[in-house]
């Protein structure tokens, strides 16, 4: 629920936001390519990886992920796109 504040005559709306955690983080998981079946999730309709804020994994991770996810494609294993 959002809290509207009134200072002056302006209005502010102050947003609750729930605090996203990093999916690798919260199950202690390393990321290797050798998990390519798991990257669905992260990969867009074309076949691109989609952004940090959008599949909430920190950036530390998202770093290891895009690596994992290159290996995987240069073996092979993940298409560079989509039909």
């Amino acid at each position: 629920m959002a809290k509207i504040l009134k200072k002056k005559g302006k209005v502010s709306i102050k947003a609750k936001f729930r605090k996203r955690v990093c999916l690798f983080c919260q199950d202690k998981k390393d990321i290797s390519w050798m998990d390519y079946a798991n990257y669905d999730d992260f990969l867009s309709v074309r076949g691109g990886l989609l952004a940090a804020k959008v599949t909430s994994v920190c950036s530390k991770h998202q770093r290891q992920l895009t690596k994992a996810v290159k290996q995987a494609r240069h073996l092979g294993l993940l298409p560079f796109t989509k039909k």
